[in-house]
């Protein structure tokens, strides 16, 4: 038997999801061969991508086809944009650099309620 997920047809119309009878093949028996084995075969091997991938979701296209999900191969040049997490620890490591006021002379470094108090420079008051 054969899973048939549920879909619309070209019409319009919509088909619920079934179980469906595997056709027999042209020059096959009309029986379909029973499995020997008690656990079913493996799926064949499909090699694994060269370079980096993303995960693209599913969606329908302006003609109506629906996509399914699957994962797309970058091209080598954006695969440094798309970094995740390790690209945003840079970019907030870069920018924390270059923000003003990070230096060692900044004006604005002894300010705030754990700032030292300014001391009067020692001398005679100013008289009025």
């Amino acid at each position: 038997m054969t899973r048939v997920r549920a879909h619309r047809r070209a019409d319009g119309t919509h088909v619920k999801a079934h179980n469906r009878r595997t056709r027999p093949r042209a020059g096959s028996p009309t029986a379909a061969p029973r499995r020997t084995s008690a656990r079913p075969s493996a799926a064949p091997s499909v090699p694994a991508p060269a370079g980096p991938t993303t995960r693209v979701r599913s969606y329908r296209r302006a003609d109506g086809t629906h996509v399914r999900g699957h994962h797309r191969t970058l091209p080598p040049g954006t695969a440094v944009v798309g970094t995740g997490i390790g690209g945003l620890l840079i970019f907030f490591l870069i920018l924390a650099a270059l923000a003003p006021g990070g230096g060692e002379n900044s004006p604005g470094k002894d300010v705030g309620p754990s700032a030292p108090a300014a001391v009067a420079p020692a001398g005679p008051a100013p008289s009025r």
